[in-house]
């Protein structure tokens, strides 16, 4: 004999909206779409259709969405709810939905509701969830899946947290820009898994409000795929004075020391944050990264560089103008200093560039941490920054300028030939026993250089030009 909960669960199928609890403790797969006041999932429930809970959740079990049907939310398009969602258990969200729009550049399923596969307002983890597994396992998500989590918060303080990125993408909510996707409090970790070579994609709010993290335990990233920022490309158009100016959003930005309508990603400077991916670090299209803290990008020999591709996905129709203009990635040192690895903003309109406009405070980028070997290529470099070259690895530079001092205190730098030829310092000083290497590039300097205590190897016809 069924159990009340699953009758009145049958009893439902049938019907496109229902006002009345969902209770599932068996396991069941809903195939029809339906509405419901709150939702008690104590068993696996499956869900092939559009399922909206506007009321509470506690769930102990797994919720797999599935199918290209299956939508499983707290909100609908155009509005929100302020349902609590409970995690305890083996509860989790697994998303297996193959949507019709296609993500390997994370691009328009960004802000395309109706291809969400899940969409809630705030899911906790309490302090007093417990499982027998080594972590809680709390969003799965798979190939071509996108998930809208106003604020997950993990309270946890037995056991990490994970979100597992297998194929799909976790954005926030620009309906409501109250709460982080990641919150994490004291004591608590939460995991960014990137599993099969997939990459971890995070697409911020597309107002310029509300913060992705919020983080006053740890979060960390593991696993060998790219760490993504993306961005929808929801920009507004530009008048026909704006779009003859080049190079726009770098002039917008350093007037302004932010860009309008914009999405933009903090990191944050309270909490721990470990990058142990060992792919890129890549901010992509139209999106914006600004640090809050010294050393808040990945570096080191377990993880990548950092990347700013630009693609034609991401050009905007400029109305009037009858124009269009593509806005580049940015990266807002915002006053702190950073170890990176390396640079490359390649890409079909001129890719990304750094920047530290927005600050008085001029801030050093180190290279060369932990002895790495890397690249700086085609990166563009705006305001008051100071580079630093460490370590006994080669940074390899082509098609780049660098404003401030550029000081090789380790191991060498070598200059290649790239697209442009040239690559400028503002200032340039080899330390004893280190070495610039010019190979078919010339390398021009306007201000001082200080390089008689190092060595300068000229190849294939490679060149240095002090300009006065």
């Amino acid at each position: 004999m069924k159990s009340v909960g699953v009758m009145m669960l049958l009893a439902f199928l049938a019907a496109t909206t229902v006002a009345a609890p969902l209770v599932v403790n068996e396991r069941t797969t809903l195939e029809n779409a339906g509405t419901y006041d709150s939702a008690t999932i104590t068993a696996p429930l499956e869900v092939q259709a559009a399922v909206l809970v506007t009321g509470d959740m506690s769930i102990t079990a797994p919720v797999t969405v599935a199918s290209p049907d299956g939508h499983f939310r707290g909100t609908s398009s155009g509005g929100k709810n302020s349902n609590d969602v409970t995690l305890d258990g083996e509860g989790r969200f697994v998303l297996r939905n193959p949507v019709t729009t296609e993500i390997g550049r994370y691009t328009g399923i960004a802000w395309a509701d109706a291809s969400l596969n899940l969409w809630l307002e705030k899911v906790t983890l309490p302090a007093t969830a417990t499982t027998s597994a080594e972590t809680f396992d709390v969003i799965v998500l798979g190939t071509n899946t996108a998930a809208d989590v106003t604020k997950f918060s993990n309270e946890n303080t037995a056991k990490p947290a994970r979100i597992i990125f297998d194929g799909g993408i976790l954005r926030k909510s620009y309906i409501n820009s109250a709460g982080a996707p990641l919150t994490i409090a004291a004591g608590a970790k939460t995991v960014l898994v990137s599993t099969n070579g997939n990459p971890i994609v995070l697409l911020p709010n597309k107002s310029t409000g509300g913060a992705f993290i919020s983080n006053e335990g740890i979060l960390e990233t593991v696993g060998d795929g790219d760490v993504v920022i993306a961005e929808d490309g929801h920009i507004a158009p530009l008048t026909a004075t704006e779009v003859t100016t080049r190079d726009y959003d770098v002039y917008y930005y350093a007037t302004n020391k932010s860009v309008a309508n914009r999405s933009w990603f903090k990191i944050p400077a309270e909490g721990t944050i470990n990058w142990k991916h060992t792919g890129d670090f890549v901010i992509q299209g139209g999106g914006w990264v600004r640090t809050s803290r010294a050393d808040g990008l990945p570096f080191g020999r377990e993880t990548g560089i950092i990347r700013l591709p630009s693609w034609d996905s991401y050009r905007v129709y400029c109305g009037s103008a009858g124009d269009s203009l593509s806005y580049r990635p940015i990266l807002d040192l915002n006053g702190y200093d950073a170890h990176v690895n390396g640079f490359s903003a390649y890409g079909m309109h001129g890719g990304g560039y750094v920047t530290n406009y927005a600050s008085a405070v001029t801030a050093t980028l180190t290279f060369g941490a932990d002895d790495v070997s890397s690249i700086v290529t085609n990166t563009p470099f705006y305001g008051n920054i100071d580079f630093v070259k460490e370590g006994s690895g080669t940074l390899t530079v082509a098609d780049s300028d660098f404003p401030g001092t550029f000081t090789v205190s380790g191991g060498s730098v070598r200059i290649e030939k790239g697209r442009r030829g040239t690559v400028r310092f503002d200032r340039l000083i080899l330390a004893e026993g280190t070495e610039l290497v010019i190979d078919g590039a010339e390398v021009a300097c306007d201000g001082d250089m200080d390089i008689s205590a190092g060595t300068v190897t000229r190849l294939n016809g490679g060149r240095l030009v002090l300009k006065q």
